[in-house]
């Protein structure tokens, strides 16, 4: 079965949870680096979108990322993925099949993660986001 990620992080515990759309799943995020994550089930954003919505959680002034990741448990498949870090926008970075590893690593990397973190990213663990 494949496995496929749709949200944002960041850099930001301080997120006005009450503005979270109904099927988002909010989870404070310790390692790789202090922040939160958003589960976004098939929402697609633009750079645009994820700014405004990330305003409307009070979140807009960190760093953050939007990414749309998909695997069938090897190589990444797919990967769409854009953000900003220390006040520069990144991406957007997008692949798919043999490019799709190679976006994802150059990805994480703009948002500040080591490939050593990225291959081993703990909110892509099966389960990290519960029973979906």
């Amino acid at each position: 079965m494949a496995y496929r990620f749709t949200g944002i992080f960041s850099r930001s515990h301080q997120i006005r949870q009450s503005a979270l759309m109904a099927d988002h799943v909010f989870r404070e995020l310790e390692i790789p680096f202090k922040g939160s994550g958003i589960l976004t089930p098939e929402m697609t954003l633009t750079f645009d979108e994820a700014l405004s919505y990330l305003k409307s959680l009070g979140a807009s002034e960190h760093d953050w990322m939007f990414i749309d990741y998909s695997t069938w448990a090897g190589p990444v498949e797919y990967l769409l993925a854009f953000g900003v870090r220390d006040n520069e926008v990144f991406g957007p970075f997008e692949g798919e099949d043999e490019d799709g590893e190679e976006a994802y690593l150059i990805a994480m990397n703009a948002f500040g993660l080591s490939e050593k973190d990225a291959v081993a990213f703990a909110p892509f663990a099966r389960g990290f986001w519960g029973a979906l």
